[in-house]
């Protein structure tokens, strides 16, 4: 497990950067915490 970002941000759009490097091909799930709701996703890593 990786936390990427721990904090609130201003209003806006937001980039945050992940460096995969070290991980395996596959599929990986994260958590995005905004305005008291909670989005979970899937992402596909493929080198």
């Amino acid at each position: 497990m990786a936390e990427l970002v721990n904090g609130q941000r201003g209003a806006g759009r937001h980039v945050v950067s992940f460096n995969g490097a070290d991980l395996a091909n596959g599929t990986y799930l994260y958590r995005l915490h905004y305005e008291g709701r909670i989005l979970n996703r899937r992402m596909t890593l493929l080198k």
